[in-house]
């Protein structure tokens, strides 16, 4: 094995094989001419030398530079360690706009790798192809003459000797599972007319209503789109019954492209939607039509529209911690080694459990989630934001996503999963470190398992009968220490419904009972301090089949089954002013 890898913008490592006979002083870069440089350590590891150079001159790296040794053996310089560099990070980073930039003249295509050598820009329709220009601070660019809508596009890219193809990282419409992205005219899409419902701000004002829009329409009549059937009345169930409950918000699961689905038969596979394949374009799965560059963008727009309209405020779950594919992911197909974390041997962590840990603390990686949230909030009109495993993210991208919001809308709401996980960066550096984040809220297991018992353990807690200590119940009922950031729930889309636990831990129960344990869960959760979260259907005895992780199992599993709402129709609707727990509360 041969390799030449850049380190640092002066330092240059070459790996050679042991038997290879050649003068170590004897080593050129040469790119158009040669380059001097200076050995600084030589060691043998594997039955290879790994020697490292350093060079006179700063190397370009959206350059070719080919390693000549003994003026014989020539070896393409690849890219190294210099990816995760903070002479990279300062020299690369920039706040240009990115995507296209689009009129009826002309599109303007820009793209960021300040390591590709080439990028070639494809509009696949027209069977044209154009080399961008390399502008500045990792900035490519080209202008196309002519009226683009609704042409397709994608880039050929070559970062070291091999094209790949590539998504644009700001693409926002895309084709059925993400073959390519589309041009489109923001100015024609769907116009909101509907002001966003009054709220104070305060996210303890809140209650969140958790749903995933193919569970939630699935046994709804019509064969609509799912995101029209989310907005439109069905008497009594769908959205009619959402404005009853009382909630002041409602969450719906990832909506960002994502795979483990096919876009063009929507109901051949089911997903929860935590794989993320882009992220400013939206899944065309809940769309009428996948392969249309506005479907999908008019109808989630419509979608929250008309939530407002309803008095209802919306929010969206979304994933930045890790990706579905990272060798195929669109940034680091540009900048290889540079989008996820890696340990101090170079290895990529997985605190994510799903092979990879987004680098949030990388400046252009923050700034793609960044950009993605206030893309989100200015296009579609979201409320607020649920992280995915916000416990990966760093503190610093937190704040600036804080700030940026603030600016927009003070009264957008943020939380997440605060679970403490290992990766790559300092646990100081981490947002599951609440103190730091004080207008953040972190979903409360504490609370559930309080409640209904360790999921994972299958536990049965204070409404399966369990005795608990009072100390403990005075203190998610207080708010465990922190009303304002302690979200409480005791089921989500993640692990056993209460029905499924109730069912599992209680298999003899009597069906009253059952009743009994859903009313006294939801009494708990909301008379207690603190920021109630609901799994839409909980309230009328939601089950998976007892299934805990229900990610990618049938639709028949997931949905939301609106039949049962007669059933449980005691539970619905609590008078809290009479709650026996009241005077508990009242006393402690």
């Amino acid at each position: 094995m041969r390799g030449a890898y850049l380190e640092d913008y002066q330092t240059i490592k070459i790996i050679v094989p042991i038997d290879t006979v050649f003068n170590v002083n004897d080593v050129h870069v040469c790119e158009p001419v040669n380059i001097n440089m200076q050995l600084i350590t030589q060691n043998v590891i594997d039955s290879h030398y790994h020697l490292e150079y350093r060079v006179s001159c700063e190397i370009e790296t959206n350059r070719d530079y080919y390693i000549y040794i003994n003026k014989e053996i020539s070896i393409h310089l690849d890219l190294g360690k210099i990816i995760r560099t903070l002479s990279f990070e300062k020299k690369n980073y920039t706040e240009e706009k990115l995507g296209f930039i689009y009129n009826k003249e002309y599109t303007e295509f820009r793209l960021w790798s300040p390591v590709a050598k080439e990028v070639i820009l494809v509009l696949p329709n027209l069977k044209v192809e154009y080399h961008l220009n390399y502008y500045k601070k990792g900035i490519w660019k080209f202008r196309v003459y002519g009226d683009l809508e609704k042409e397709p596009y994608y880039y050929m890219v070559r970062v070291n000797e091999e094209f790949k193809k590539c998504l644009d990282p700001y693409g926002i419409s895309s084709n059925a599972n993400s073959e390519h992205n589309y041009v489109i005219d923001m100015n024609e899409t769907y116009k909101q007319i509907y002001d966003r419902p009054k709220f104070s701000g305060f996210i303890n004002d809140s209650i969140i209503l958790e749903m995933h829009l193919k569970d939630f329409g699935y046994m709804l009549p019509g064969n609509q789109s799912y995101y029209k059937k989310a907005f439109e009345n069905y008497n009594n169930i769908g959205i009619d019954y959402v404005k009853q409950l009382g909630v002041t918000h409602v969450q719906i699961l990832p909506l960002n492209a994502f795979a483990g689905i096919d876009e063009n038969e929507p109901d051949k596979y089911y997903n929860w939607g935590y794989n993320p394949v882009e992220y400013f374009s939206m899944t065309n799965w809940y769309s009428s039509d996948p392969n249309d560059p506005y479907a999908t963008i008019n109808e989630l727009k419509e979608l929250v529209d008309n939530y407002h309209k309803e008095g209802l405020l919306v929010n969206l779950d979304v994933v930045f911690n890790h990706v579905f594919n990272h060798k195929t992911f669109s940034l680091n197909t540009l900048v290889p080694g540079y989008v996820f974390r890696t340990d101090y041997i170079d290895f990529m962590t997985n605190g994510s459990g799903c092979g990879n840990d987004l680098s949030t603390e990388h400046l252009m990686v923050r700034r793609l989630i960044v950009d993605a949230i206030v893309y989100y909030t200015k296009t579609f009109g979201f409320d607020g934001y649920r992280f995915d495993l916000m416990g990966l993210i760093d503190i610093d991208t937190m704040k600036e996503i804080e700030s940026k919001l603030n600016d927009l809308n003070p009264n957008i709401i943020l939380y997440g999963e605060g679970w403490e996980m290992s990766t790559g960066l300092e646990k100081s550096k981490l947002a599951f470190n609440k103190d730091k984040l004080p207008n953040v809220a972190y979903f409360n297991d504490g609370f559930r398992n309080i409640v209904k018992g360790n999921p994972f353990n299958l536990e049965k807690g204070l409404v399966l009968g369990s005795k608990i200590k009072y100390n403990d119940l005075k203190h998610i009922i207080s708010g465990s220490n922190s009303p304002s950031q302690s979200l409480n729930f005791i089921e989500c889309h993640d692990n056993y419904t209460l029905f499924d636990q109730m069912s599992l831990t209680l298999p003899k129960l009597d069906p009253d009972k059952k009743c009994d344990f859903l009313k006294l869960g939801l009494q708990l959760l909301f008379v207690s301090q603190g920021i109630p979260f609901i799994h839409l259907g909980m309230e009328f005895g939601r089950t998976k089949n007892n299934h805990d992780n229900s990610y990618n199992l049938p639709i028949e599993i997931n949905k939301v089954d609106w039949s049962k709402i007669n059933e449980y129709e005691n539970v619905l609707f609590l008078d809290l002013e009479n709650c026996f727990l009241q005077e508990l509360v009242l006393h402690n």
